[in-house]
């Protein structure tokens, strides 16, 4: 049986970034709308963000890491440009991935 051809290989490499590129904008507006909200938060208001349980800390610690493995997803338009792979780009993602 032979390998999946350079086209097949490129397709699947386009599909990768832009699931990443989705999940980049996603995550990115997510912190930016908690980030938004911590700062302009009143005193008293009856609705604010709290770390008063540790669920909170556990949710910005899975976006930041999904935000870090989107960067990993992102560094395959290297391969699709350059149409090689790239041995340090290659350690770099597996690293994020």
């Amino acid at each position: 049986m032979s390998g999946p051809s350079d086209f097949e290989l490129r397709v699947g490499m386009v599909f990768v970034v832009i699931a990443s590129s989705v999940s980049a904008l996603a995550v990115g507006g997510v912190l930016l709308y908690i980030a938004y909200s911590a700062v302009t938060i009143q005193r008293n208001a009856s609705r604010r963000w709290s770390t008063d349980t540790h669920i909170h800390y556990y949710f910005l610690n899975l976006m930041v890491s999904e935000l870090i493995q989107t960067v990993g997803g992102l560094l395959t338009i290297r391969w699709i440009v350059k149409d090689v792979s790239l041995p340090g780009v290659c350690e770099a993602l597996h690293l994020f991935i």
